[in-house]
This record gives C-alpha cells, structure tokens and sequence, in this order.
C-alpha cells in the first residue's frame, strides 16, 4: 500500500513539474492567446448541430448530454495549417497555441449542439402529441 501510494506522489509530483515549465513562460501566453484568436476566426463550430439534433431527437436529455459530451472530446486538434504556421515557433509558443485553440474551439462548439439538441428534443415531443392526438381523434369516430 506505501509503495502504491509513493507511486501516486511521485506521478503528481513530476506531472507538475513538467507542467510549470509551460504555464510559467511568456511564450506559452502568447501562443495562448494566438491559438484562441486562431479557432474564432477559422472555426465555426456549425458542424455539431446535427449530432445534437439526433441525440435530443432520439434519446432527448440523456442524448443531448452524449452529444455535448462528444463536441467537448473529439477531434479538438489543430488544423495542418495552423501547425504548419507554428512549426518555426518555440516549443512553449507551440503548446500554449494547441491549448489556447483547444479552450476556443469547445466552447465554439456548446452553442451548436444545445440548438441542435433543443430543436430535436422539441420536434420529438411535437411528433409524439401529435401522433397521441391523432390517435385520439381515430377513437372518436
């Protein structure tokens, strides 16, 4: 049990000492702040309105959950260009641009997917009374 526990320190430990030497840097900001006006010019973050609409369409909140969830995980690397404009760039510069264009790029992705999400939820619940009413009036012939 010690010796899981040392394990765990020492891990922590030198995760946080490889991170500082990034978070410190001037360079690791300004790629920061770079890489976040880099996502907002040149990504729209349109393309999760259908992954939202299916998942709110077919499964409602527990679908729309699923859809946020995948917007902020997949794919969030950066584009060939933008890693062809960085390459000549100091490695700090380098991480703090993938980590600024990161950040912008999933919260570019909450709007799209919560419409979407929203406009399936409601259609399905439009879909569903109108096929009970429309039942409902079989009946009273």
């Amino acid at each position: 049990m010690k010796k899981i526990i040392c394990i765990m320190l020492i891990l922590t430990f030198s995760n946080l000492v490889i991170a500082r030497k990034y978070y410190t840097s001037d360079d690791y900001y300004k790629g920061k702040i770079d890489g976040s006006k880099y996502a907002e010019e040149n990504y729209s973050g349109g393309g999760w309105v259908p992954p939202g609409f299916i998942g709110g369409f077919t499964l409602s909140l527990i679908g729309a959950g699923l859809a946020l969830g995948a917007s902020q995980k997949f794919s969030l690397g950066l584009t060939d260009q933008a890693k062809l404009d960085i390459s000549q760039k100091e490695e700090d510069y380098q991480a703090g641009f993938e980590d600024g264009y990161k950040e912008k790029v999933k919260s570019k992705r909450l709007v799209p997917v919560i419409i979407g999400s929203l406009v399936g939820i409601v259609l399905a619940i439009g879909l569903f009374y109108g096929l009970e009413e429309a039942g409902d009036d079989e009946d009273d012939d």
